[in-house]
């Protein structure tokens, strides 16, 4: 007699996302082609300005080139669309969610939205009043010196108030957070090391302006959380760089 089959097992479910260190790693990557792409930008605007005044200084060259505008610019506008590319191309190597559902790109409520750009306005207003308190100027440097270095006004505002914030989002609230949440760091894990990751590039600002970079990334973070929608992060980011650079224009 046959014995019949019992009820079979309940087969473990693939993880819907990267794990912690496949997302770690593919992250390494598209950080690899970020700082290349940006590089070779650089290397031939120094080559370009090389080729028009021989007699220049290399290193002062490198350094009006880190803090130009236009370069800034032109890097951004060209690093973006790879980097998202790679982002978009290892997620689909997942097979298990669309894009669309990794990264949490929902429509957002308008009220949300709205509610999350006062918000941020909110922590802008604090920032500044902190650093007003130890006596630290409103407006970086760094900011400065790219808006006055831009040669094309427009161009600066498209790469830093909106390429800039799509990559930044769909690599550090996108990509790497949904990786990091879902693993045994668990969801204040990801917010912590996402955020700090995203404070740690920006090295070109101080350390006052790094701290403050953490604390927006956390706020950030909590936003994608609480509307399960990447864009609003997008928004807050993109509103915040917009300020950020008319308040030089205001100045």
């Amino acid at each position: 007699m046959t014995d019949l089959p019992g009820p079979s097992a309940p087969q473990p479910q693939r993880p819907q996302r990267w794990g912690l260190w496949a997302t770690l790693g593919w992250s390494v990557c598209i950080l690899g082609i970020f700082v290349i792409s940006q590089t070779l930008v650089a290397l031939g605007a120094i080559a370009s300005a090389t080729a028009n005044n021989p007699e220049a200084d290399p290193m002062q060259l490198a350094q009006e080139v880190v803090t130009s505008g236009w370069v800034l610019s032109l890097a951004t506008l060209i690093s973006t669309p790879l980097c998202m590319g790679l982002i978009a191309l290892f997620i689909r190597c997942r097979r298990s969610l669309t894009i669309k559902r990794y990264l949490e790109l929902q429509r957002p409520n308008w009220r949300s939205l709205l509610l999350w750009c006062v918000l941020t306005l909110g922590l802008i207003y604090g920032i500044d009043q902190v650093k007003a308190m130890i006596d630290r100027p409103l407006t970086p440097s760094f900011t400065t010196d790219i808006y006055n270095t831009a040669q094309f006004i427009p161009l600066l505002y498209l790469a830093v108030a909106v390429a800039a914030p799509l990559f930044e989002e769909f690599f550090f609230r996108g990509f790497i957070f949904q990786g990091l949440r879902h693993s045994c760091l668990g969801v204040w894990g990801a917010i912590l090391i996402s955020s700090a990751l995203w404070a740690a590039i920006h090295q070109q600002y101080d350390q006052y302006d790094m701290a403050g970079i953490f604390v927006f990334g956390v706020v950030l973070a909590i936003a994608q959380i609480r509307t399960q929608s990447l864009y609003i992060p997008i928004a807050m980011h993109a509103l915040n760089n917009f300020l950020a650079l008319s308040q030089v224009a205001l100045s």
